[in-house]
């Protein structure tokens, strides 16, 4: 079986597969968002990949937000980033 297909045995109370973004094992019911691509593109490798990802509930809610926000918003969280990592570096000094 490929590491990146889920099993789905409806009746397993095993984890079926895992939140791409958190890495949280996923039950069948806990299942909340799914992204398939048939072409991914791999740019520093330079090949393609076939694959689907699971995200969580709670994942998924921060992915529509990212998603809504844009690059505006990325740019904020970035900025957000660096602003913490010197903050935290300073207190190291």
């Amino acid at each position: 079986m490929n590491a990146m297909q889920p099993q789905n045995n409806p009746f397993s109370n095993q984890p079926v597969t895992w939140c791409m973004k958190c890495g949280r094992p996923l039950m069948l019911h806990q299942k909340a968002l799914r992204v398939k691509d048939d072409t991914a593109v791999d740019f520093e490798e330079r090949t393609f990949y076939s694959f689907i990802f699971y995200y969580c509930p709670d994942c998924k809610e921060e992915m529509k937000k990212w998603y809504s926000e844009g690059i505006r918003g990325a740019v904020e969280r970035q900025k957000a980033i660096e602003e913490r990592l010197k903050k935290e570096d300073s207190k190291q000094r």
